[in-house]
């Protein structure tokens, strides 16, 4: 036998493998969400996306508390959207994307209930239900949760990041700063908290302290090609606008 006419014959085989277990999956019985959930997983493996997400939804159907099934069902509609991305189709791209964000908050949301119910003093699980709650733009829910984290943790990194950033998608520029500020003074290394800062400060075409974000930026990362191309970029847009 030829090498290529082996080649083509071992890829037939393999397809065929692969055809055979999926059909093996398609035709199981299954009753309860934990079922649903496994064989979601595997048809996410195999890249069967559609399925995936038809399972997770059946899981959650089955039991409407299972955070896992969220998430998955997430994770399947962002490779879907990046397989829309290929395409060139953005529309359902970005539809895929939103829905995505929608599943990892709903189960997020879940697990912090789980962990709250457990611990009422967790401000890690407070912080983080606060986040997704400003996901899913839900900011009176939000900021109850990041207000009460603040109160158990007044040194919370994270709740100041993620009200900065609620306060930031708000367009409360003020209240933002204010969040990121008392974010960078926690934790002056992380370069995320700089680069929100600077876009808020651009925002309010405060071109010279975004600039001064970006600078220290390079401090901390002095190989951020990005943080040098931003520089330019806002230097450039205060010699236009000023």
């Amino acid at each position: 036998m030829k090498g290529r006419d082996f080649l083509f014959l071992a890829v037939a085989v393999a397809l065929l493998a692969v055809s055979c277990d999926m059909a093996d999956l398609e035709r199981t019985a299954l009753k309860t969400a934990e079922e649903y959930q496994a064989r979601g997983l595997e048809y996410l493996d195999n890249g069967n996306y559609d399925s995936a997400i038809a399972d997770f939804t059946k899981a959650i159907n089955l039991d409407p508390d299972y955070a896992e099934a969220y998430h998955s069902r997430g994770r399947a509609y962002n490779e879907r959207g990046r397989v829309y991305a290929d395409k060139g189709d953005w529309e359902m791209e970005w539809a895929d994307y939103e829905r995505a964000a929608v599943d990892w908050a709903d189960g997020t949301i879940l697990l912090a209930n789980q962990a709250i119910q457990l611990n009422p003093n967790d401000a890690d699980a407070y912080c983080w239900r606060g986040w997704a709650y400003s996901d899913k733009k839900e900011y009176g829910r939000a900021f109850a949760d990041f207000a009460y984290a603040i109160r158990l943790d007044p040194n919370h990194f994270y709740t100041y990041y993620a009200r900065g950033l609620a306060n930031y998608d708000r367009e409360d520029y003020d209240n933002a700063i204010a969040d990121l500020s008392q974010a960078i003074r926690i934790e002056p290394s992380n370069i995320w908290i700089y680069y929100f800062r600077g876009e808020v400060y651009l925002c309010k075409d405060d071109y010279d302290r975004a600039i001064a974000d970006y600078e220290a930026i390079l401090l901390i990362a002095p190989d951020s090609f990005f943080a040098e191309y931003r520089i330019k970029d806002i230097q450039q847009m205060k010699e236009l606008y000023n």
